[in-house]
C-alpha cells in the first residue's frame, strides 16, 4: 500500500482501493495497453467523485485526501519516471508511458482545481509547480491545513484540538459559536465559547458575545453570527499553526520544533535566549558553551535566509548558493550573518539594503553565515552531532560551523566568557545538552552570559558634539519613565557624520543601547548605541 493511502477515511477509501490502487500498480507494468486503460478508469473515478452528493464532513475528508493524493502523485511522478526508464531501457514504449503518467497527473490536478471551485473552500496554492517533499501523514495533514484553510462549519462546532504540556499532560481546547435570539436577517447575537483544560480534568469556559457584524451597509456585510464564525475560525486556525492537532495521537508541546510545527509556518522564528544572571539555575552542568557573536540572527529555511522576524535578506545569494546540500538534507540552520573583515555598521548596512552597487557586491563577499544550531525535535547534543556530521561531509567557503565547547562546572563560565570577549565577541552563550528547540520563544535551555546589559530605547531626537565631535551624531533617547539621556553610537567619525546628515529619518525608531548598569532613575550608565534593528 502506498504511504499516502494509509489511514484513509473509510468512505472514500473504498473508491481509492478499488479504482486508484490498480492504476498505480498497472503504471509500473510493461503493458502499454494498460496505460490507456488507466486514463479511462481514472476519468470514471474523477466523474464519480465530482457527481457524488455526500454530507459536508465527508466532502471535507474527500477534498483533503484527493488534494494530498494529487500533490503526492506530483512529487512521486519523477520517481516513477526514473523506474520506468530503467525498466523500459531501449523500448519505444517509454515515451508513451511517460506521457501517459504526465497526462494522468495533469487530470488529477485538474480535478483538484474543479473541486476547489465547486466547494469554494480551497485557496489558490502558493505555487502549483512548487516541489512538495513526501511527508509523513501527520506532517502532511498540517501542510494541507496551512495551504487550504478549513471551511467554517455551518453549525459553529469546530473540531477539538489537542496539545501536550511540558510535563507530558494532554491538554484539550475547543471553540464553538452559538446563535442567540431571532434568526431574522441581522437579528439576534452570537456567543463565542472557548473551553480548555486537561483531558479527563476540570474544564475552564470563557464566553464572548458578538452583538453586531462588520462592514455594515457594504457588500461584505456580516451578521453577528457570521462575524462570530469568522472570528472563531481565525482563532482555531491560529491554534493549529501554533502546534495544536486535531488528532490526539499527534498532540505535542506547542512551540517545540517538530515536523508538524515546521510545516505550519512559512518562516521559522528562532529560539531566543534568557539572561544567565536571572535564569542560570536552570542550566545543568556539564553544559555546552559558544561565543556570542556580534552579528545578525538568521535562519536558513526553504532555500532562503530570513531574519528572526521573517524578513528575507537580499544580496546574500553567495551564501544561499552554498547551502544546496542543506536543502537536500532537509536541514533548517540557525546562526548569524557575520563578518570578521567589516565593521558592525558596515555589514549591517549591507544586509539592510535592497539594491547594491558594484562596491557593495564586493564587500558582501566578506559577509558569511556562522551556524550554531539546527531546528528539529532532537536534544541539542544530537542536533550538534547532526551539524558536525553535515559539515564534515560538505566543504564551504561562506558558511562556517561555530565551535562548541563543554563547560564542566559553573565556576568555569567566567573563564570561557573572558576568553571569547578577548577574541572580539560579545560574550558567552550557554546551552543545556538535553535542551529542545522552542520556536519563537525564550528558553531556559539557551542563555546569554554577558558582563554588560542592553535594551531597546526610542530615539526622540538628536544633536552633535563639540570640538572634534562637531557634526558627529549623538542620539537623544527616553526611558519608560520619560527620562531623557544622550547616547553616542559606536562607529568611526565618518560613519557618525553620515548618520548625522540623515538623523531625522531615525527619530521614532528603537535603538539598541548597551550599558554597564542602570542608575537609581533607571537611566543607562555609560550607554553606547549599537544598532537600529530595522533589518529584522
Amino acid at each position: 500500500m502506498d504511504p499516502i493511502l494509509k489511514n484513509k477515511p473509510a468512505t472514500f477509501g473504498e473508491i481509492i482501493d478499488s479504482r486508484l490502487e490498480p492504476i498505480i500498480q498497472r503504471a509500473k507494468t510493461r503493458n502499454s495497453r494498460n496505460i490507456n486503460k488507466n486514463r479511462l478508469t481514472l476519468k470514471k473515478v474523477i466523474n464519480l467523485y465530482s457527481k457524488t452528493k455526500v454530507n459536508a464532513p465527508e466532502i471535507r475528508e474527500r477534498k483533503n485526501w484527493l488534494t494530498r493524493f494529487s500533490r503526492q502523485l506530483e512529487s512521486k511522478s519523477a520517481e516513477w519516471n526514473d523506474s520506468l526508464e530503467a525498466a523500459f531501457a531501449g523500448n519505444r514504449r517509454l515515451n508513451a508511458t511517460n506521457s501517459s503518467l504526465q497526462t494522468t497527473n495533469g487530470r488529477l490536478n485538474a480535478a483538484n482545481g474543479r473541486l476547489s471551485t465547486t466547494n469554494g473552500r480551497l485557496v489558490t496554492a502558493e505555487s502549483r509547480n512548487q516541489k512538495i517533499e513526501l511527508l509523513a501523514p501527520t506532517r502532511l495533514e498540517v501542510e494541507i491545513t496551512r495551504k487550504y484553510k478549513m471551511a467554517t462549519p455551518a453549525n459553529g462546532n469546530f473540531p477539538k484540538l489537542y496539545s501536550k504540556s511540558k510535563t507530558g499532560k494532554t491538554q484539550i481546547w475547543q471553540i464553538e459559536v452559538i446563535k442567540q435570539g431571532p434568526a431574522a436577517a441581522g437579528g439576534g447575537t452570537a456567543l463565542i465559547r472557548v473551553s480548555y483544560g486537561y483531558l479527563d480534568g476540570k474544564t475552564v469556559v470563557n464566553e464572548k458575545e458578538i452583538t453586531k457584524g462588520k462592514n455594515l451597509g457594504k457588500k461584505n456585510e456580516t451578521t453577528p453570527y457570521e462575524q462570530a464564525l469568522l472570528d472563531a475560525q481565525s482563532t482555531w486556525q491560529g491554534k493549529v499553526e501554533g502546534g495544536y492537532a486535531e488528532n490526539l495521537g499527534n498532540a505535542q508541546v506547542p512551540g517545540l520544533a517538530s515536523d508538524n510545527a515546521v510545516a505550519a509556518h512559512k518562516t521559522i522564528s528562532p529560539m531566543l535566549a534568557l539572561d544567565y544572571h536571572k535564569a542560570g539555575k536552570k542550566i545543568i552542568f556539564p553544559c555546552y558553551v559558544q561565543a556570542k557573536l556580534d552579528g545578525v540572527r538568521s535562519i536558513f529555511f526553504n532555500n532562503a535566509l530570513t531574519s528572526r522576524n521573517g524578513k528575507a535578506f537580499t544580496g546574500l545569494e553567495h551564501i544561499i548558493a552554498e547551502l544546496a546540500p542543506a536543502t537536500k538534507a532537509g536541514l533548517i540552520l540557525d546562526g548569524e550573518v557575520y563578518s570578521t573583515k567589516l565593521s558592525f555598521q558596515q555589514f549591517v548596512g549591507l544586509v539592510k539594503k535592497k539594491k547594491f552597487t558594484a562596491e557593495d557586491k564586493e564587500q558582501l563577499k566578506f559577509v558569511n553565515l556562522w551556524v550554531y544550531d539546527c531546528v528539529n525535535d532532537q536534544p541539542f547534543e544530537e542536533r550538534l552531532a547532526t551539524l558536525k556530521d553535515f559539515f564534515s561531509k560538505n566543504k564551504f567557503t561562506q558558511v562556517h560551523l561555530l565551535p562548541t565547547e563543554e563547560c564542566k562546572k559553573k565556576e568555569d563560565l567566567k573563564g570561557f566568557h573572558d576568553k571569547f570577549v578577548l577574541e572580539g565577541n560579545e560574550g558567552l552563550m550557554v546551552r543545556n545538552k538535553q535542551g529542545l528547540y522552542q520556536l519563537g520563544s525564550r528558553s531556559n535551555d539557551l542563555q546569554k552570559y554577558k558582563e554588560f546589559e542592553d535594551a531597546e530605547y526610542p530615539v526622540i531626537g538628536f544633536t552633535d558634539g563639540q570640538g572634534i565631535e562637531k557634526g558627529l551624531v549623538i542620539w537623544i533617547c527616553k526611558t519608560k519613565e520619560g527620562k531623557e539621556f544622550h547616547v553616542r553610537p559606536r562607529g568611526t567619525h565618518e560613519e557618525r557624520a553620515a548618520l548625522f546628515k540623515k538623523a531625522q529619518s531615525y527619530v521614532g525608531k528603537e535603538l539598541t543601547v548597551r550599558y554597564q548598569e542602570l542608575s537609581e532613575d533607571n537611566i543607562p550608565r555609560f550607554p553606547v548605541g549599537i544598532t537600529f534593528r530595522d533589518y529584522e
